[in-house]
């Protein structure tokens, strides 16, 4: 009985799939529960807490001494309280303005008070998940810092003369393109973070251009 010759090719391997979504999920739970080795973890949470501290003290004393300044005296028209001493002017004076202030100003307080307290909570910046969670509300208080920052320049600044209003629309253009780039440095660290998970390498033969982009940026 004549035998068929095997073939001197090897078979072809089967075709990787992608993970399912439970999968998914589960690996990247546990890739960021696991503690990494970051020598730098110690002086992160150090430069974290000062940073911090620093805009929760900004964003307390953008309270007491907001843009405009507050009244100084309470003044009534025919027995009716116009305003009373200790309320914001800007309030009165452009109200959605004062609110966008205050709600950005509010943001910023929350987030870096909420940076603080996972800090003295001892948690350890050597497992990514707590890594994240820092790094993203420091980004929230960073930005709405930001954003508060160009609402109180503006009321601040004379609209009436065009000179103040092209350097108005600079700053602008210039903060602007400062989020953008912070926006792509926070998602970059976010990759960074995930690089080693089970999944990456399927998520890099997908999008390569992703990776490439954030390695040579």
């Amino acid at each position: 009985m004549l035998m068929s010759p095997s073939s001197p090719f090897p078979p072809p391997a089967p075709s990787a799939s992608p993970p399912t979504r439970r999968g998914y999920l589960c690996e990247v739970w546990h890739h960021l529960t696991a503690k990494a080795d970051d020598p730098k973890a110690a002086k992160r949470t150090d430069a974290i807490l000062i940073a911090a501290s620093v805009i929760a003290a900004m964003n307390f004393q953008a309270v007491i001494s907001p843009p405009r300044g507050i009244y100084q005296e309470t003044r009534y028209n025919l027995k009716h309280q116009i305003y009373k001493a200790g309320e914001a002017i800007g309030a009165h004076l452009d109200p959605q303005a004062y609110k966008n202030f205050y709600l950005a100003n509010t943001i910023s307080f929350t987030s870096s008070m909420s940076a603080m307290f996972l800090l003295l909570c001892s948690v350890s910046l050597q497992r990514r998940i707590f890594t994240i969670l820092t790094t993203a509300t420091m980004f929230a208080a960073i930005t709405a810092t930001t954003y508060s920052y160009a609402l109180a320049l503006e009321s601040i600044t004379p609209s009436q003369e065009r000179s103040w209003l092209f350097v108005q629309k600079i700053v602008t253009i210039a903060l602007g393109g400062w989020l953008v780039v912070a926006t792509l440095i926070f998602f970059g660290f976010l990759w960074t973070q995930y690089e080693g998970a089970p999944t990456h390498k399927w998520l890099v033969k997908h999008v390569p251009a992703l990776r490439n982009f954030i390695i040579h940026a």
